[in-house]
């Protein structure tokens, strides 16, 4: 399995911080965020991954000229310009002849991949969803399983009157080699827009509920809350 860690996109939501500098570069106590992200990879045993980026994150490939992380060999996509999530792994993997996990670089996780790796391949799933179960009722996208902890549907911005226990979509998933050939042609987002469409196609989506620290960075508070989570110990 490779990581393909994605880096494009313009952080609009954190502006005027991403105005210059991008989201995956913003710094949280002394390392940018896609560092925390590449040495989670590296700490579980990944000794390659490649980071999806585009023409606009000139920044990221300077940083990573040189790999800073021994036993990792760090490659780079470049798309020429940006694009949405699915067509940002297509390209990413259109060379590769393995599964993906596909790795959002503006978090902060403490996941075990390799567990979630484990019961993808136990699942016999063509892609599997890493979720957090969290108690919020505001606008945030999550997922609906059978039985068989696969899934049924997803729900994009549910209304805020649910305020139900959610599996919420953390952008971290697996792809099998097989469902990776399936999204040439794709584009928007892998997880909101395009998985759906392949779950009503049949395409086996298994839903994993990780137990680790998750922290989704798109604004400034959150930002804020990622500094507090590092200083306070609470990460990893």
């Amino acid at each position: 399995m490779i990581p393909v860690v994605l880096a494009g996109g313009d952080g609009l939501r954190m502006r005027p911080l991403t105005c210059t500098i991008p989201k995956a570069m913003m710094p949280v106590c002394g390392k940018t965020l896609i560092e925390y992200t590449l040495e989670l990879l590296n700490e579980q045993g990944f000794e390659k991954c490649i980071v999806a980026a585009d023409n606009l994150s000139r920044q990221i490939t300077s940083a990573f000229d040189e790999n800073v992380l021994p036993g990792m060999d760090i490659d780079f996509s470049i798309r020429p310009s940006p694009c949405g999530t699915t067509a940002a792994v297509s390209y990413s993997a259109k060379n590769i002849a393995e599964d993906v996990l596909v790795v959002p670089s503006d978090t902060l996780a403490d996941f075990d991949f390799n567990a979630e790796y484990q019961y993808h391949l136990d699942k016999k799933a063509d892609i599997t969803l890493i979720v957090k179960k969290i108690y919020d009722n505001s606008e945030i996208s999550s997922v609906l399983t059978d039985n068989n902890g696969f899934a049924e549907d997803i729900i994009v911005n549910p209304s805020r009157e649910n305020g139900l226990d959610v599996l919420a979509l953390t952008g971290f998933c697996i792809i099998s080699e097989k469902a990776v050939s399936l999204l040439g042609g794709y584009d928007g987002d892998l997880i909101t827009e395009v998985i759906p469409g392949l779950i009503k196609k049949g395409i086996a989506v298994a839903v994993y509920e990780e137990k680790g620290f998750f922290l989704d960075v798109n604004t400034h508070i959150d930002l804020l809350a990622a500094q507090k989570a590092v200083l306070y110990g609470k990460y990893p």
